[in-house]
């Protein structure tokens, strides 16, 4: 018999965490440096940003970038002839981007957005964003999920105990006085076991 598919179950998802690292993602990274970093990487003229480089560029690599700029160079200028002065061609296509690299980074480590710079990437057109599938990743990990049918089911009965709670609570009213629901239990040779409690 072949095992049957378990669909996750989303138990908790934390909300205000996720829109508060969305948040840091988006003014932090993306209105503070996005646009300097795509001009910069424009003024190489490797054309517009794509993914690749903007990983090595959130990683403080640019050995990529330079490598291609010098490859770019070296078609036109001869090597062995202008080594100098595709190195210093190099350079200065590299300058502004090195630049704004290093307040990139800056704000990367003291901004408290390291862990969260996964979530970026640059569109087709070479802007930094934060796409649909990476907000849908940064959710689940910010959700707790239920992956086995016995997890589903113990998760299924602690949310029907707490139905049953609330129903008590519900019929109780006013008897329970100022305490808090839970106080109505107790806890004795290993269950749950109802306080005496007024009743009528």
């Amino acid at each position: 018999m072949a095992n049957k598919t378990i669909k996750p179950l989303l138990v908790d998802f934390e909300e205000y965490e996720y829109r508060g690292d969305l948040h840091k993602l988006e003014e932090r990274i993306i209105k503070a440096h996005g646009k300097k970093i795509e001009k910069a990487f424009e003024a190489t003229g490797l054309g517009k940003l794509n993914n690749d480089h903007l990983q090595g560029i959130l990683k403080g690599d640019l050995t990529g970038i330079r490598k291609k700029i010098t490859n770019m160079i070296s078609k036109v200028l001869d090597r062995e002839y202008l080594s100098q002065e595709i190195a210093n061609n190099v350079n200065g296509k590299m300058a502004s981007l090195e630049h704004e690299t290093r307040g990139l980074l800056s704000t990367i480590d003291v901004g408290g957005v390291r862990d969260l710079v996964c979530y970026i990437s640059a569109s087709d057109t070479g802007e930094i964003y934060v796409s649909d599938e990476a907000k849908e990743r940064m959710k689940d990990s910010h959700s707790t999920f239920v992956t086995t049918a016995e997890g589903i089911n113990r998760y299924n009965l602690h949310k029907a105990a707490a139905e049953a709670i609330n129903t008590f609570c519900n019929e109780m009213g006013d008897l329970l006085g100022n305490s808090q629901p839970l106080e109505a239990f107790g806890y004795e040779n290993g269950k749950v076991v109802p306080r005496s409690n007024r009743y009528e």
